[in-house]
């Protein structure tokens, strides 16, 4: 790398190689590592040009290992997802009801909730989180059918999740 700057050409000679060096130690593939030492080299030009200095030693250390870690989620991918041939079959979702509960439903729902009597929770706190886990409603959604703020409404869901995954991991343990 060579640059019309005599200063900062003096100190790529010599940080090159150490840089190198560690960004190999931080990538563990050399192709790898001269691509985050290109990117640190990039970054000293342009402090060099904004600062007439050049970090220390421990900083220069540091912006390498900040170039790598900014160069690994850059490249993150998603493992695979493999597919199946016969994949299982999903419930339909039932049909989204006008009230908030009929009468099959009003069945169902108090047979839910009786597994979780000891929490005592109020019917709007059980209702945001039937709307949202029966029939997936989102937050606007469940807020407009129960006239609570969005915000209350998430407050709600998270709470009462909260609290049954609670009372499932003590009754678990006992």
């Amino acid at each position: 790398m060579q640059s019309d700057n005599p200063d900062f050409n003096r100190k790529y000679e010599e940080l090159s190689a150490p840089v190198l060096h560690y960004a190999y130690t931080l990538c563990r593939d050399w192709a790898w590592a001269e691509d985050v030492s290109q990117q640190l080299w990039i970054r000293m030009y342009r402090y060099h040009k904004k600062h007439s200095s050049f970090p220390e030693i421990g900083n220069v250390y540091n912006m390498t290992k900040q170039a790598f870690i900014d160069d690994y989620r850059k490249h993150k991918r998603r493992d695979h997802v493999c597919t199946m041939e016969d994949p299982p079959e999903i419930p339909m979702m039932p049909v989204r009801q006008d009230s908030l509960f009929s009468e099959d439903e009003s069945g169902l729902f108090s047979q839910f909730w009786e597994q979780f009597t000891p929490l005592e929770l109020p019917l709007i706190d059980r209702q945001v989180f039937w709307l949202h886990e029966r029939y997936g409603y989102t937050m606007v959604e469940i807020a407009e059918k129960t006239q609570l703020a969005k915000s209350t409404a998430h407050d709600k869901l998270k709470k009462v999740k909260a609290a049954c995954l609670d009372f499932l991991n003590l009754e678990k343990s006992q």
